[in-house]
């Protein structure tokens, strides 16, 4: 059995893409100026990532390798951009997520703060596919003389893992929420109910989706209905009027 190591197009720049430190608090600045050495330590399948807050959706203001193709004025992740409209400023460390691609990511996610306010955080992703594989395969040469190859434990995604995206502009961020919102309700939006669609809204809501610009009408066109409908269903799972538009055509659904 060849175990898949991949060499050459898989290895890692730690080549930093920042933004002019002068630009950022102290205390980011700081944090900015060591992602190139904490990614030349954690090794070439590794990206050390610092979160501006201030400047949400386009938040990274350095990274360091080259794991997901992003760079400085890329977009938060969707895990980021959760956490943020909860207000969760815990940190959260070793979790694993699975990217689109299919790669295992072990990531880490450090708030920085200040004496007043959470400023940004540093984000560690190291893509331990591989061990994966090793331990597959492991777990199959010692489960007996008699193992067969089609006995090889999945490799797909585990349970208590995340699909965190990492998008490479606030487009497809924004993309990618809406598609996996209505994706998990698994009904068409043009034979949904009304109750389908404030489903989604409660979800992209929770997820952060209407932080980001034209959201709201994004959302429409997908659901078939008028922005003022997103709206009603957005006051509704908000329990006020804050998010009341002005008057609108009837929508049709």
């Amino acid at each position: 059995m060849t175990l898949p190591f991949p060499t050459g197009r898989n290895r890692m720049s730690t080549d930093v893409k920042a933004v002019p430190l002068q630009e950022l608090h102290p205390n980011l600045a700081q944090a900015a100026g060591m992602v190139a050495g904490l990614a030349a330590t954690f090794g070439p399948r590794s990206e050390v990532v610092v979160h501006d807050l201030s400047r949400v959706p386009n938040s990274i203001v350095a990274i360091a390798g080259g794991l997901t193709g992003r760079k400085a004025g890329g977009p938060t992740t969707n895990f980021l951009l959760g956490k943020i409209r909860a207000q969760d400023f815990n940190d959260s460390l070793n979790y694993m997520s699975t990217t689109p691609e299919g790669r295992t990511l072990r990531s880490s996610t450090l708030f920085i703060r200040d004496a007043e306010e959470v400023l940004g955080c540093l984000c560690v992703n190291v893509d331990v596919t591989e061990w994966k594989h090793v331990s597959a395969f492991a777990e199959w040469n010692l489960s007996g003389t008699h193992a067969r190859a089609a006995d090889l434990p999945s490799l797909g995604m585990s349970e208590g893992e995340s699909r965190e995206s990492y998008p490479v502009d606030v487009d497809s961020l924004r993309r990618e929420l809406l598609s996996r919102a209505i994706e998990d309700i698994g009904i068409a939006p043009d034979v949904m109910h009304r109750t389908h669609k404030i489903a989604i809204v409660e979800r992209l809501e929770n997820e952060g989706f209407f932080m980001l610009r034209e959201s709201v009408p994004q959302l429409a066109t997908a659901l078939s209905v008028t922005r003022h409908s997103i709206y009603n269903y957005l006051s509704e799972v908000r329990g006020n009027a804050d998010a009341a538009a002005p008057s609108s055509p009837k929508d049709p659904k």
